[in-house]
């Protein structure tokens, strides 16, 4: 079985685990508050947040686990055959996952890409990585190992909104 992202075992369910980079960390009201709201969002195409553990120089996000990998392994996975009707299955989860989002107090998604648009083991894409923005804020993004001329890097880049790339120093 082929494993996609750092996960752990929760309750005898295989659950995905995201670090949070942060050195200092205070739980806040506004925190809490983002955490309660994610806690209820409940639809079929939107990934179900399990919980947070908050430690010193551990945090961690822990979500329902997506057993097919990301939108993007499948797509860069040569092996698997898209056909048209199900890439529109795949665009129509994706539509209505986010309008379900919109509809939410969370208001935006904030980061979405392939990479966060999760395929569960019977082939739903499932929205990941939104909301929890002042929990992320402060998140030490910049990754040293990653040349600013690579490949990796403007692939990181193509899902950017314009207007944050603009901000960002050059």
């Amino acid at each position: 079985r082929q494993k996609f992202t750092e996960g752990a075992i929760y309750k005898g369910t295989f659950v995905a685990v995201k670090r949070i980079a942060r050195r200092n960390f205070d739980l806040t009201r506004g925190m809490l508050i983002e955490l309660k709201l994610m806690r209820d969002i409940r639809h079929d195409c939107i990934n179900s947040f399990i919980g947070a553990c908050v430690e010193h120089n551990n945090i961690l996000i822990i979500t329902q686990y997506g057993a097919r990998g990301s939108l993007q392994d499948v797509l860069e996975n040569e092996v698997i055959k898209l056909d048209t009707l199900f890439c529109l299955s795949l665009l129509n989860d994706i539509a209505k996952g986010m309008t379900y989002l919109h509809s939410t107090d969370i208001k935006s998604h904030g980061n979405l890409k392939s990479s966060n648009c999760i395929i569960d083991s019977r082939w739903v894409l499932k929205i990941s990585d939104f909301g929890l923005h002042e929990f992320k804020s402060k998140q030490e993004t910049v990754d040293r190992s990653v040349d600013r001329w690579s490949h990796q890097y403007f692939r990181n880049l193509l899902y950017k909104a314009p207007e944050i790339i603009r901000s960002d120093t050059w």
